[in-house]
């Protein structure tokens, strides 16, 4: 995260590599950088997180405009979405990964379903 006098600005993000580096990907401004912040002070106060070491991770899948604090554990993995979220999608809330992704099932088959060669630029 970057800032400019006490305010996170934009965010810089990174990828793996085949030998397991970190390499730069990009820099973002948009909507889910204040988002991140806060989601990720939550998320450092849930219980899962205190029962066990998790892993952090960023979760982002744009077709469903969701971007989630993603927690990996060994028994558990925790998804908190930011704001925005898909309408079904309580923003800041803690779901256990399976319950996230089978609440976003449907809406992501309804996209599949449209095709690339849709007009309608869904």
């Amino acid at each position: 995260m970057l800032s400019n006098e006490g305010q996170v600005v934009t965010s810089a993000m990174t990828t793996l590599n085949q030998d397991g580096e970190h390499r730069f990907a990009l820099f973002n401004n948009g909507p889910y950088v204040g988002g991140t912040v806060a989601a990720l002070a939550e998320a450092a106060e849930l219980p899962e997180a205190a029962d066990q070491d998790m892993e952090v991770r960023l979760l982002t899948v744009p077709a469903l405009h969701l971007t989630a604090v993603w927690l990996h554990g060994d028994q558990d993995d925790v998804l908190m979405p930011l704001t925005p979220a898909p309408p079904s999608v309580t923003p800041g809330q803690p779901y256990p990964a399976g319950e996230l992704l089978a609440t976003l099932r449907e809406p992501a088959r309804a996209l599949a379903e449209i095709g690339p060669d849709d007009e309608t630029g869904g």
